[in-house]
């Protein structure tokens, strides 16, 4: 099933191909969208905020570091990552994945995005993580709707 409510972060220095995708994307049905136009703000807004990212789709320029030897993207630590504008002379890179990883020469395309953003997943939040917790209902903070139970 797709999952319209995956965090997406666009990296690219290039407006017009951040425009161009977050329009594809928009097309899809997917709203929850954010962009950076640097390395460093798309690293600063990835750690930001009470979720992570889903989904980061990103030029090869902004997250492959040739003077430090392979991709700079781990540091963004999401898991579903599409790689877009990748030199077709580039060495091959094989990574760990824990999510869907794809490179690709050139800009995306509509379908190829559309099959990317079907194969991820959602990232599961922290509080998730024991499923044998379950909110205490009796604390001073908990707060319900009234004729709620």
């Amino acid at each position: 099933m797709i999952d319209k409510h995956l965090r997406i972060l666009i990296v690219d220095s290039l407006h017009a191909h951040v425009v161009q995708i977050e329009k594809m994307l928009n097309r899809m049905g997917y709203h929850c969208i954010a962009t950076a136009s640097s390395d460093r703000e798309g690293r600063q807004l990835s750690r930001a905020g009470l979720r992570r990212f889903d989904v980061l789709l990103a030029a090869d320029h902004m997250v492959r570091k040739p003077d430090v030897g392979g991709a700079a993207f781990d540091a963004y630590a999401i898991a579903n990552v599409f790689i877009y504008g990748r030199p077709a002379d580039s060495e091959q890179v094989s990574l760990a994945s824990h999510g869907e990883r794809y490179w690709r020469c050139g800009s995306p395309e509509y379908l190829v995005l559309e099959w990317f953003m079907a194969r991820s997943r959602r990232s599961l939040p922290q509080a998730c993580d024991n499923p044998s917790r379950v909110p205490c209902t009796e604390s001073p903070g908990y707060f319900a709707l009234p004729g709620a139970r």
